[in-house]
Protein backbone atom coordinates (compact mmCIF):
# COMPACT_ATOMS: atom_id res chain seq x y z
CA UNK A 1 0.00 0.00 0.00
CA UNK A 2 3.16 2.39 -0.28
CA UNK A 3 1.88 3.64 -3.38
CA UNK A 4 -1.53 4.57 -1.70
CA UNK A 5 0.45 6.31 1.16
CA UNK A 6 2.47 8.91 -1.01
CA UNK A 7 -0.82 9.74 -2.58
CA UNK A 8 -2.44 10.40 0.57
CA UNK A 9 0.84 12.35 1.05
CA UNK A 10 0.90 13.98 -1.92
CA UNK A 11 -2.82 15.31 -1.44
CA UNK A 12 -2.10 16.21 2.30
CA UNK A 13 1.49 18.12 1.38
CA UNK A 14 0.17 21.65 0.79
CA UNK A 15 -2.22 21.77 3.63
CA UNK A 16 0.64 20.23 5.86
CA UNK A 17 3.38 22.91 4.34
CA UNK A 18 0.87 25.42 4.74
CA UNK A 19 -0.11 24.59 8.80
CA UNK A 20 3.78 24.20 9.00
CA UNK A 21 3.86 28.21 7.93
CA UNK A 22 1.26 29.28 9.99
CA UNK A 23 3.41 27.29 13.06
CA UNK A 24 6.19 29.36 12.08
CA UNK A 25 4.55 32.73 12.12
CA UNK A 26 3.00 31.95 15.40
CA UNK A 27 6.11 30.75 16.66
CA UNK A 28 8.01 33.70 15.29
CA UNK A 29 5.55 35.81 17.40
CA UNK A 30 5.31 34.40 20.43
CA UNK A 31 8.94 32.62 20.66
CA UNK A 32 10.87 36.56 21.58
CA UNK A 33 8.42 36.73 23.91
CA UNK A 34 8.59 33.65 26.00
CA UNK A 35 12.40 34.08 26.19
CA UNK A 36 11.77 37.42 27.83
CA UNK A 37 10.00 35.36 30.34
CA UNK A 38 11.99 32.52 30.63
CA UNK A 39 14.73 34.89 31.29
CA UNK A 40 12.72 37.24 33.79
CA UNK A 41 12.44 41.45 33.75
CA UNK A 42 15.47 43.31 34.88
CA UNK A 43 14.32 45.63 37.90
CA UNK A 44 12.94 48.63 37.49
CA UNK A 45 15.06 50.66 39.38
CA UNK A 46 18.40 49.32 38.98
CA UNK A 47 18.07 50.65 34.77
CA UNK A 48 20.67 52.56 33.78
CA UNK A 49 18.27 55.36 32.44
CA UNK A 50 20.81 57.41 31.01
CA UNK A 51 22.16 54.84 28.06
CA UNK A 52 20.15 52.66 25.74
CA UNK A 53 16.44 51.51 27.26
CA UNK A 54 14.64 50.42 24.44
CA UNK A 55 13.31 47.36 24.15
CA UNK A 56 13.73 46.22 27.96
CA UNK A 57 11.72 43.84 29.78
CA UNK A 58 11.49 45.36 33.54
CA UNK A 59 9.50 44.83 36.55
CA UNK A 60 9.54 46.95 39.61
CA UNK A 61 7.41 48.30 42.81
CA UNK A 62 5.64 51.71 41.07
CA UNK A 63 6.55 54.17 43.61
CA UNK A 64 4.99 57.58 42.20
CA UNK A 65 2.89 58.73 39.23
CA UNK A 66 2.84 62.40 38.86
CA UNK A 67 0.10 62.81 36.34
CA UNK A 68 -1.44 61.71 33.39
CA UNK A 69 -0.47 63.33 29.55
CA UNK A 70 -2.70 61.09 27.12
CA UNK A 71 -5.80 59.08 26.45
CA UNK A 72 -6.14 56.68 23.82
CA UNK A 73 -9.74 56.15 22.46
CA UNK A 74 -11.56 54.21 20.36
CA UNK A 75 -14.26 54.93 17.60
CA UNK A 76 -16.48 55.13 20.31
CA UNK A 77 -14.47 57.57 22.38
CA UNK A 78 -14.71 54.97 25.35
CA UNK A 79 -10.87 54.91 27.26
CA UNK A 80 -8.45 51.86 25.82
CA UNK A 81 -5.41 53.61 27.41
CA UNK A 82 -3.94 56.46 29.69
CA UNK A 83 -0.35 57.43 29.89
CA UNK A 84 1.22 58.82 33.08
CA UNK A 85 4.59 60.33 33.86
CA UNK A 86 6.47 58.41 36.25
CA UNK A 87 10.21 58.23 36.91
CA UNK A 88 12.98 56.96 35.30
CA UNK A 89 14.85 55.69 37.84
CA UNK A 90 16.56 58.47 40.27
CA UNK A 91 17.11 60.90 37.73
CA UNK A 92 14.61 61.59 35.01
CA UNK A 93 11.24 60.54 33.66
CA UNK A 94 9.33 59.02 31.78
CA UNK A 95 5.81 57.86 30.65
CA UNK A 96 3.86 54.31 31.15
CA UNK A 97 0.95 53.42 29.06
CA UNK A 98 -1.34 51.18 31.08
CA UNK A 99 -4.37 49.50 29.09
CA UNK A 100 -7.46 49.96 30.36
CA UNK A 101 -8.09 46.64 31.88
CA UNK A 102 -4.73 48.07 34.40
CA UNK A 103 -6.22 51.90 35.26
CA UNK A 104 -7.87 51.66 38.45
CA UNK A 105 -4.99 50.67 40.13
CA UNK A 106 -2.79 53.14 38.59
CA UNK A 107 -5.93 55.92 38.74
CA UNK A 108 -5.84 54.88 42.91
CA UNK A 109 -2.08 55.44 43.07
CA UNK A 110 -2.27 59.03 41.21
CA UNK A 111 -5.20 60.01 43.32
CA UNK A 112 -3.09 59.45 46.26
CA UNK A 113 -0.13 60.85 45.18
CA UNK A 114 -2.07 64.29 44.69
CA UNK A 115 -3.20 64.29 48.10
CA UNK A 116 0.16 64.23 49.08
CA UNK A 117 1.43 66.90 46.95
CA UNK A 118 -1.32 69.23 47.86
CA UNK A 119 -1.41 68.43 51.42
CA UNK A 120 -4.15 66.63 51.38
CA UNK A 121 -3.09 63.32 51.58
CA UNK A 122 -0.37 60.87 53.45
CA UNK A 123 2.71 59.32 52.65
CA UNK A 124 1.29 56.24 54.23
CA UNK A 125 -1.63 56.67 51.19
CA UNK A 126 0.78 56.68 48.79
CA UNK A 127 2.58 53.74 50.10
CA UNK A 128 -0.44 51.26 50.40
CA UNK A 129 -1.40 52.16 46.79
CA UNK A 130 1.79 51.36 45.34
CA UNK A 131 2.09 48.55 43.41
CA UNK A 132 4.04 45.61 41.06
CA UNK A 133 4.08 46.31 37.35
CA UNK A 134 6.15 44.50 34.43
CA UNK A 135 6.50 45.63 30.92
CA UNK A 136 8.88 46.86 28.54
CA UNK A 137 10.21 50.22 27.62
CA UNK A 138 9.73 51.46 24.14
CA UNK A 139 10.12 55.04 22.39
CA UNK A 140 6.92 56.73 22.14
CA UNK A 141 5.85 57.24 18.51
CA UNK A 142 6.09 60.35 17.67
CA UNK A 143 2.35 61.84 17.47
CA UNK A 144 2.56 60.36 21.51
CA UNK A 145 5.54 62.07 21.87
CA UNK A 146 4.21 65.57 20.31
CA UNK A 147 1.40 65.38 23.60
CA UNK A 148 3.77 64.47 25.58
CA UNK A 149 6.00 67.74 25.16
CA UNK A 150 3.08 69.76 25.14
CA UNK A 151 1.61 68.99 27.79
CA UNK A 152 5.74 69.34 29.50
CA UNK A 153 5.51 72.42 27.83
CA UNK A 154 9.39 71.86 26.58
CA UNK A 155 9.88 74.79 24.93
CA UNK A 156 9.65 76.42 28.23
CA UNK A 157 12.47 74.34 30.25
CA UNK A 158 15.83 74.42 30.54
CA UNK A 159 18.01 72.29 28.35
CA UNK A 160 19.05 70.47 31.22
CA UNK A 161 15.38 69.84 32.48
CA UNK A 162 14.60 69.21 28.76
CA UNK A 163 17.06 65.71 29.43
CA UNK A 164 15.22 64.37 32.68
CA UNK A 165 12.51 63.72 30.55
CA UNK A 166 12.44 61.09 28.83
CA UNK A 167 11.01 60.17 25.07
CA UNK A 168 10.34 56.66 26.26
CA UNK A 169 7.19 54.95 28.19
CA UNK A 170 7.09 51.55 29.98
CA UNK A 171 4.32 49.73 28.36
CA UNK A 172 2.65 47.49 31.39
CA UNK A 173 2.27 43.95 30.58
CA UNK A 174 3.56 44.65 27.25
CA UNK A 175 6.31 41.14 26.33
CA UNK A 176 8.75 42.40 23.68
CA UNK A 177 5.90 43.50 21.28
CA UNK A 178 3.47 41.51 22.38
CA UNK A 179 1.25 41.24 25.32
CA UNK A 180 1.28 38.17 27.57
CA UNK A 181 -2.30 37.12 26.53
CA UNK A 182 -1.02 37.44 22.64
CA UNK A 183 2.38 35.04 23.80
CA UNK A 184 -0.01 32.61 25.12
CA UNK A 185 -2.53 33.09 22.31
CA UNK A 186 0.47 32.88 19.32
CA UNK A 187 2.30 30.21 21.44
CA UNK A 188 -0.72 27.69 22.01
CA UNK A 189 -1.76 27.93 18.26
CA UNK A 190 1.75 27.82 17.40
CA UNK A 191 1.90 24.39 18.87
CA UNK A 192 -1.55 23.44 17.70
CA UNK A 193 -0.55 24.05 13.84
CA UNK A 194 2.37 22.15 14.24
CA UNK A 195 0.97 19.56 15.65
CA UNK A 196 -1.74 19.06 13.02
CA UNK A 197 0.63 19.24 10.34
CA UNK A 198 2.97 16.70 12.36
CA UNK A 199 -0.46 14.42 12.68
CA UNK A 200 -1.23 14.58 8.95
CA UNK A 201 1.93 13.51 7.78
CA UNK A 202 2.22 10.59 10.71
CA UNK A 203 -1.51 9.41 9.31
CA UNK A 204 -0.27 10.05 5.54
CA UNK A 205 2.52 7.51 6.25
CA UNK A 206 1.25 4.93 8.63
CA UNK A 207 -1.53 4.55 6.26
CA UNK A 208 -4.16 5.70 8.30
CA UNK A 209 -6.34 6.90 5.70
CA UNK A 210 -6.41 3.52 4.38
CA UNK A 211 -8.57 2.40 7.04
CA UNK A 212 -10.68 0.47 4.30
CA UNK A 213 -8.06 -1.73 3.54
CA UNK A 214 -6.99 -2.88 6.86
CA UNK A 215 -10.16 -3.48 8.02
CA UNK A 216 -10.26 -5.98 5.23
CA UNK A 217 -6.87 -7.54 5.94
CA UNK A 218 -7.38 -7.89 9.82
CA UNK A 219 -10.97 -9.58 8.53
CA UNK A 220 -9.15 -12.01 6.18
CA UNK A 221 -8.24 -15.60 7.50
CA UNK A 222 -4.64 -14.88 5.70
CA UNK A 223 -3.94 -11.33 6.16
CA UNK A 224 -0.15 -12.12 4.59
CA UNK A 225 -2.07 -13.66 1.60
CA UNK A 226 -4.97 -11.04 1.58
CA UNK A 227 -2.29 -8.16 1.24
CA UNK A 228 -0.42 -9.99 -1.68
CA UNK A 229 -3.81 -10.13 -3.62
CA UNK A 230 -4.39 -6.26 -2.78
CA UNK A 231 -0.90 -5.54 -3.38
CA UNK A 232 -1.45 -7.22 -6.91
CA UNK A 233 -4.82 -5.91 -7.65
CA UNK A 234 -3.67 -2.23 -6.68
CA UNK A 235 -0.25 -2.79 -9.11
CA UNK A 236 -2.24 -4.29 -12.34
CA UNK A 237 -5.67 -2.75 -12.52
CA UNK A 238 -5.38 0.60 -14.34
CA UNK A 239 -6.88 3.69 -12.41
CA UNK A 240 -9.78 4.23 -15.00
CA UNK A 241 -11.45 8.03 -14.23
CA UNK A 242 -10.22 7.65 -10.33
CA UNK A 243 -11.48 4.45 -10.14
CA UNK A 244 -10.04 0.67 -10.06
CA UNK A 245 -12.30 -1.96 -9.95
CA UNK A 246 -12.36 -5.57 -11.11
CA UNK A 247 -14.22 -9.20 -9.77
CA UNK A 248 -11.86 -8.92 -6.64
CA UNK A 249 -12.01 -5.51 -5.32
CA UNK A 250 -12.60 -1.45 -6.05
CA UNK A 251 -10.72 0.86 -5.07
CA UNK A 252 -10.40 4.89 -5.37
CA UNK A 253 -9.70 8.36 -3.84
CA UNK A 254 -11.84 10.73 -1.92
CA UNK A 255 -8.98 13.29 -1.15
CA UNK A 256 -6.33 11.34 1.03
CA UNK A 257 -8.93 8.57 1.92
CA UNK A 258 -8.79 5.55 0.22
CA UNK A 259 -12.44 4.16 -0.88
CA UNK A 260 -11.87 0.41 -0.66
CA UNK A 261 -14.06 -2.76 -0.75
CA UNK A 262 -14.89 -6.00 -2.20
CA UNK A 263 -16.82 -6.55 -5.02
CA UNK A 264 -18.43 -8.92 -4.27
CA UNK A 265 -19.75 -7.16 -1.22
CA UNK A 266 -20.70 -3.90 -3.23
CA UNK A 267 -24.80 -3.25 -2.44
CA UNK A 268 -25.43 -0.17 -3.41
CA UNK A 269 -23.65 2.57 -5.82
CA UNK A 270 -24.91 6.07 -6.69
CA UNK A 271 -24.12 9.62 -7.93
CA UNK A 272 -23.70 12.33 -5.60
CA UNK A 273 -23.35 15.76 -6.22
CA UNK A 274 -22.53 18.80 -4.47
CA UNK A 275 -23.18 22.61 -5.84
CA UNK A 276 -20.95 25.51 -4.46
CA UNK A 277 -23.00 28.80 -4.65
CA UNK A 278 -21.30 32.08 -4.16
CA UNK A 279 -23.76 34.89 -2.89
CA UNK A 280 -26.33 32.63 -4.52
CA UNK A 281 -25.08 31.90 -7.52
CA UNK A 282 -24.24 28.81 -9.01
CA UNK A 283 -19.83 28.93 -9.45
CA UNK A 284 -19.16 24.60 -9.74
CA UNK A 285 -20.47 21.53 -8.79
CA UNK A 286 -18.20 18.70 -8.15
CA UNK A 287 -19.06 15.06 -8.60
CA UNK A 288 -18.56 11.89 -6.43
CA UNK A 289 -19.64 8.08 -6.70
CA UNK A 290 -20.47 6.64 -3.20
CA UNK A 291 -19.78 3.07 -2.53
CA UNK A 292 -21.94 1.14 0.09
CA UNK A 293 -20.99 -2.29 0.81
CA UNK A 294 -22.87 -5.19 2.78
CA UNK A 295 -21.35 -4.00 6.12
CA UNK A 296 -23.45 -1.04 5.94
CA UNK A 297 -20.07 1.27 5.13
CA UNK A 298 -20.74 3.89 2.71
CA UNK A 299 -17.38 5.06 1.19
CA UNK A 300 -17.34 7.96 -1.57
CA UNK A 301 -15.00 8.48 -4.61
CA UNK A 302 -14.04 11.82 -6.04
CA UNK A 303 -14.63 11.50 -9.73
CA UNK A 304 -13.96 14.89 -11.84
CA UNK A 305 -16.69 14.65 -14.07
CA UNK A 306 -20.48 13.32 -14.14
CA UNK A 307 -20.15 11.27 -17.20
CA UNK A 308 -17.62 9.44 -15.63
CA UNK A 309 -19.58 8.47 -12.50
CA UNK A 310 -21.98 7.65 -15.19
CA UNK A 311 -20.16 5.54 -17.19
CA UNK A 312 -18.57 3.64 -13.46
CA UNK A 313 -22.00 3.23 -12.56
CA UNK A 314 -22.68 1.49 -15.76
CA UNK A 315 -20.07 -0.57 -15.55
CA UNK A 316 -21.07 -1.90 -11.80
CA UNK A 317 -24.48 -2.28 -12.96
CA UNK A 318 -23.05 -5.33 -14.87
CA UNK A 319 -19.94 -6.44 -13.04
CA UNK A 320 -21.89 -6.26 -9.72
CA UNK A 321 -25.43 -7.86 -10.48
CA UNK A 322 -26.63 -7.90 -6.63
CA UNK A 323 -26.01 -4.07 -6.35
CA UNK A 324 -28.69 -1.33 -7.11
CA UNK A 325 -27.84 1.25 -9.27
CA UNK A 326 -29.17 4.72 -8.78
CA UNK A 327 -30.53 6.67 -5.73
CA UNK A 328 -34.00 7.82 -3.99
CA UNK A 329 -34.52 8.85 -1.03
CA UNK A 330 -36.75 5.79 0.31
CA UNK A 331 -33.46 3.68 -0.83
CA UNK A 332 -31.75 5.96 1.90
CA UNK A 333 -33.88 5.85 4.14
CA UNK A 334 -34.28 2.17 3.80
CA UNK A 335 -30.21 1.68 3.73
CA UNK A 336 -30.39 4.09 7.64
CA UNK A 337 -33.55 2.04 8.71
CA UNK A 338 -33.97 -1.40 7.86
CA UNK A 339 -30.64 -2.48 6.34
CA UNK A 340 -31.49 -6.01 6.28
CA UNK A 341 -35.13 -5.24 4.12
CA UNK A 342 -32.44 -3.02 1.98
CA UNK A 343 -30.36 -6.19 1.34
CA UNK A 344 -33.13 -8.46 0.40
CA UNK A 345 -34.31 -5.93 -2.16
CA UNK A 346 -31.53 -7.12 -4.53
CA UNK A 347 -28.06 -8.17 -2.56
CA UNK A 348 -30.16 -11.30 -1.26
CA UNK A 349 -32.45 -11.72 -4.26
CA UNK A 350 -29.91 -11.74 -7.23
CA UNK A 351 -27.53 -14.53 -8.35
CA UNK A 352 -24.09 -14.73 -6.94
CA UNK A 353 -22.26 -14.44 -10.17
CA UNK A 354 -18.55 -14.32 -7.82
CA UNK A 355 -19.19 -17.74 -6.95
CA UNK A 356 -18.24 -18.91 -10.17
CA UNK A 357 -14.94 -16.32 -10.43
CA UNK A 358 -11.58 -18.03 -9.56
CA UNK A 359 -10.90 -16.41 -6.47
CA UNK A 360 -7.87 -15.79 -7.09
CA UNK A 361 -8.41 -14.16 -10.05
CA UNK A 362 -7.46 -10.87 -10.25
CA UNK A 363 -8.76 -9.59 -14.58
CA UNK A 364 -9.57 -5.92 -14.69
CA UNK A 365 -12.89 -4.89 -16.10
Amino acid sequence: MKKLKMKSLKINLLLILFLLVISGIMFWQSLPALFLVIQGPQDLWEVDYSGDIEGLYVSGNLEFIYDYYCDEVNDKNDIKAREYIIDGGEYYYMGMRVMEKDMDRAEALMEACYDYVDGAGSEDAVLSSQYRVTGTIHAMPSDILALYYDYLDMASLSAEEQATFLPYYLEVDKIGTTDTAGMIIFLVLGVLLLALALLLLVWSLTGRYQKSIKRYLAGSPNSQAALEKVESFLANVPVVHGLQYNYDFICGQNGATTAFGETSKLVWAYQHTTTHKRYFITVGKTHSLVLAFADGSRQNVAVKRENFVQEHLQTLSSLCPRAIIGYSPELNTMFLKDFARFLSLKYYAAPDQFAAQDPGSSQPM
